[in-house]
């Protein structure tokens, strides 16, 4: 684990959330991408949105020492346990809200846009968003995850590499890792129309619970492709290298 009391500021971020509980929200409440961007450095992601370091290590170092219930180090777990994780933690969830958000999107919209055009282009914004999600979504449950859980099982019980269409396990990551760079991008597009989903004074309770369940889908993402970036891909791609390395010895 990380010292609580003094950190290395020049190690990616993205280290920090992996091994410290409660990293991930210092870094939420501080706006730091610790997801899609989590390999700047600390001090730098500090720098990129504005906010002091040393309050962010005070922070870090603070909240580092609170239990938490929520942290598992899925550093030390099985891929296909984190894999079985993300499928029922993540998936179910991004699926589920999808598809409530959208039909109360459209609600909001016949009733506010007129006051609100910004809603027009937050409507647009989550029908990209949604696709992108439902299609990555199939790719990463019908192809990648399987691929990764029996490449995890041959490893162990010393079999040959399970056969691919894609080759390598690094190419569907480095798709899946673009494909996430875009959710982020219209993440960030909608927090900033939607004023950081900040109700307007005239909106009604349903506009209320659009932009609260925007936001809670924004927090899950972030969690979920800080799973997927910084533990689950490059975990499988050290252990095809490892196991290819043992093979060509």
């Amino acid at each position: 684990m990380i010292s609580t009391t003094t950190f290395d500021t020049n190690r990616a971020v993205q280290e920090f959330a992996v091994t410290i509980p409660n990293a991930a929200k210092v870094f939420e409440n501080y706006g730091i991408d610790y997801c899609c961007n989590g390999k700047e450095s600390l001090a730098k992601a500090c720098s990129n949105v504005g906010v002091n370091l040393s309050e962010v290590c005070d922070a870090l170092g603070k909240y580092s020492v609170l239990e938490t219930k929520e942290f598992i180090d899925w550093d030390q777990k099985k891929l296909s346990q984190l894999i079985d994780y993300i499928l029922n933690k993540h998936h179910i969830f991004t699926k589920t809200e999808l598809e409530r958000l959208n039909n109360l999107l459209s609600k909001v919209c016949n009733a506010h846009e007129k006051n609100h055009p910004e809603l027009i282009k937050i409507k647009d914004l989550f029908s990209f968003l949604s696709q992108d999600l439902t299609t990555h979504l199939t790719k990463e449950e019908e192809v990648l995850f399987p691929y990764i859980i029996e490449l995890e099982t041959a490893v162990s019980q010393r079999e040959p590499i399970p056969y691919s269409c894609f080759g390598s396990v690094k190419n569907p990551v480095q798709m899946m890792m673009y494909e996430h760079d875009q959710v982020g991008d219209l993440l960030r597009e909608l927090h900033s129309l939607s004023d950081g989903y900040t109700t307007p004074s005239d909106g009604c309770a349903s506009y209320s619970v659009l932009y609260s369940g925007l936001k809670e889908l924004e927090l899950d993402l972030h969690k979920h492709i800080h799973l997927e970036n910084n533990i689950l891909f490059p975990k499988a791609v050290e252990l095809e290298k490892a196991f290819c390395s043992t093979l060509s010895a």
